[in-house]
């Protein structure tokens, strides 16, 4: 078994936190140079983290280079979904007793993962397909030995996954990270070691949480160093320490940037025609008929219809397999 001090050091070195000066946004920052504290301001501070940018988009593609495109997409694509499914599961579940029993699972104690996984696989399979219910049972296998991993070694992020909510917020901040790391597989991975099934969430989330996190906040620095005359990054050995914090207005992680379209109070979406959704079928292409419409309706008052969304409404529905 690898000892805690080589896991510490494949996971953290070239890493250390960042912290913003509410405290709001810390995530490992690879790259910085040990150097003595100081002060960068201006461009100073802007070259600083493209530098920062630069060494951890290597950091990541060197991770990814030894893995096979194809199946480490087809795998890591699959667990992508599971997670997807996951994440939406209470709205789908809501009001049932099924999901009072998947929201009891503790994701760290594995005598009770066992005794509860086949109920739930079973009242999963019934209540929407074989299919979801086998991609669930892989789901929470896997967040369960991660979970175990990061508990062993004492990070802390261990204790956002300690239970199914905690885990399903966790998840949340992390989406758009695994779906950055899909996108980038099929040019990153140049070697031959396929990917095992069960293995997507151990071998990439290291890499989301160091590297992947990292580079979101240094991007975040970057723009609020361009916009911010004053901002300033402080920088020593330990950390670094911006001026200046971003604050998304999404607490659901969902788009951090920006509120939903449903919520415009200023849009009336009480005439949109929707088409019926399968209760047996988390995603659908029904949904995504509906989202567009919604979309439509929001964004009507720029006319739509006489852009180029007018096509890419009709072919995504189109593309869209009845059955999801």
């Amino acid at each position: 078994m690898r000892s805690k001090a080589a896991f510490l050091r494949r996971l953290y070195i070239g890493c250390f936190k960042t912290k913003t000066a509410r405290g709001n946004d810390a995530a490992p920052y690879p790259g910085i140079r040990r150097m003595a504290g100081q002060r960068l301001t201006g461009a100073a501070a802007q070259t600083e983290a493209m530098r920062a940018l630069t060494h951890s988009r290597a950091c990541i593609e060197s991770s990814l280079a030894p893995f096979e495109p194809r199946s480490t997409f087809e795998i890591w694509f699959s667990t992508f979904r599971g997670i997807e499914e996951l994440i939406n599961l209470p709205g789908e579940l809501r009001g049932e007793p099924l999901l009072d029993e998947i929201e009891g699972l503790a994701l760290l104690d594995i005598g009770g993962m066992q005794r509860a996984l086949p109920s739930i696989k079973a009242g999963v399979k019934s209540r929407f397909s074989r299919l979801v219910a086998q991609r669930l049972v892989r789901t929470l296998i896997q967040l369960h030995a991660i979970a175990t991993s990061f508990a062993t070694h004492q990070l802390s992020v261990a204790w956002e996954m300690a239970t199914f909510g905690s885990a399903i917020s966790y998840l949340q901040s992390r989406r758009r990270h695994m779906l950055a790391l899909l996108h980038m597989i099929p040019g990153a991975c140049r070697g031959t070691h396929r990917l095992h099934e069960l293995d997507g969430l151990n071998q990439f989330l290291h890499l989301i949480e160091t590297a992947g996190l990292g580079t979101t906040s240094m991007h975040r620095n970057l723009m609020l160093a361009r916009v911010y005359p004053d901002f300033t990054l402080d920088v020593d050995e330990v950390g670094i320490l911006a001026s200046h914090s971003f604050n998304g207005l999404n607490s659901q992680f969902l788009e951090p940037e920006r509120t939903a379209i449903t919520e415009m109070t200023d849009v009336d979406f009480s005439e949109i025609k929707l088409a019926p959704l399968n209760r047996r079928l988390i995603f659908s292409k029904a949904e995504l008929e509906n989202n567009l419409a919604f979309i439509a309706a929001a964004y009507a008052e720029f006319n739509l219809h006489e852009t180029s969304y007018r096509r890419i409404g009709r072919v995504h529905p189109q593309l869209a397999p009845s059955r999801c």
